[in-house]
C-alpha cells in the first residue's frame, strides 16, 4: 500500500510547480472519495455511461470504477468539440468535471446533451457562467467543488444552492463552497485553512522551502496541507481570497466586477 505509485506535480499558478510521490493507497483513497463525493457510487443520481476527462486522475478513477471516458486533448480545439458530439449514443459523455474556463469552451462550441452531471472547480466561477450553463443543461445536476492538486475535493456544494446564497451575499462569483466532506479534518486560521485526510498529498519532492511553509507533521505523524486560501465559516465555508491579499481588497473587487 505504501509503495510509490505515480509521481504528479501542481500546476504552479502561485509558484513553481512542486512535485509528490502518490503511493498505490492514495490513489485507492482518492478514488474512493472522489466516487463518494461526485456520487459515482451511486447509481441513482450517477448514471452510467461515458465521462468527458479533461484531469488525468479522473482517467485513473474512471478506469477504477469500470467506466469508460472521453479524454479532451488540452489544446481544446472546435473540431474536438464537435467530434465528441458526434459520438454513439453508448458513448455521448453522462457527465463532466471541469474548470469554469473548459465549461465556458463547451457552451461556445459543443452541445453535450446527454449530461446529468457537471462538477465545476479548480478555480473561482463567475456566477454569470454557472447561470448560462443551467439554462442550456436544464435537468442536470451541478456540483460546484473546492480543492487543490493537493487535495481533491476538500468541500463541495449544490452549485445552484452556492449561486444563490453567493447572489444574495452581493459577490459576482461563485464563493459560497458548502461544507467540507467526511474524510477531511480542518483547522480554520484568520488568513488560511489546514487541512488533513487520506487523500491529501504528502510532502513535496526535494523541496524544504516549500514544506516549511506549506507543511505540517502532528504528533501522531499525519502531515497537515495549508491550502493558502481565506476560509471563513457562516453556514458552511466561503472563499474570501488568497491568504496573501487583503480581504478588504478582495472583496472590494467583488463590488467592482458587480460593476
Amino acid at each position: 500500500p505504501q509503495s510509490p505509485a505515480i509521481i504528479t506535480f501542481t500546476s504552479g499558478t502561485t509558484g513553481n510547480p512542486k512535485g509528490m510521490v502518490r503511493s498505490h493507497q492514495y490513489l485507492v483513497d482518492q478514488h474512493r472519495i472522489l466516487s463518494h463525493s461526485l456520487h459515482s457510487d451511486n447509481q441513482a443520481s450517477e448514471p452510467a455511461g461515458a465521462d468527458l476527462c479533461i484531469f488525468a486522475n479522473f482517467v485513473l478513477s474512471n478506469l477504477a470504477s469500470g467506466r469508460s471516458s472521453v479524454v479532451m486533448p488540452p489544446q481544446w480545439r472546435p473540431e474536438y468539440f464537435k467530434a465528441i458530439d458526434l459520438l454513439p449514443n453508448s458513448l455521448q459523455p453522462v457527465s463532466l468535471t471541469c474548470g469554469p474556463a473548459f465549461l465556458l469552451k463547451l457552451m461556445e462550441l459543443g452541445k453535450a446533451t446527454s449530461l446529468k452531471s457537471v462538477h465545476v472547480g479548480g478555480a473561482l466561477t463567475d456566477c454569470w457562467i454557472f447561470e448560462k450553463a443551467f439554462g442550456i443543461w436544464k435537468d442536470t445536476d451541478w456540483t460546484h467543488l473546492y480543492g487543490s492538486t493537493e487535495a481533491e475535493p476538500v468541500a463541495t456544494a449544490c452549485a445552484k444552492e452556492a449561486v444563490k446564497k453567493s447572489r444574495q451575499a452581493g459577490y459576482f462569483q461563485t464563493l459560497f463552497l458548502g461544507q467540507p466532506i467526511a474524510e477531511i479534518q480542518s483547522q480554520l486560521e484568520p488568513d488560511t485553512v489546514w487541512i488533513t485526510g487520506p487523500h491529501v498529498c504528502p510532502k513535496y519532492l526535494a523541496n524544504d522551502e516549500e514544506n516549511r511553509k506549506c507543511k505540517r507533521q502532528d504528533e501522531t505523524g499525519q502531515v497537515w496541507h495549508r491550502m493558502g486560501d481565506r476560509i471563513t465559516s457562516n453556514d458552511g465555508w466561503w472563499y474570501s481570497g488568497r491568504e496573501n491579499q487583503p480581504k478588504e481588497e478582495f472583496d472590494l473587487e467583488q463590488k467592482v466586477y458587480q460593476t
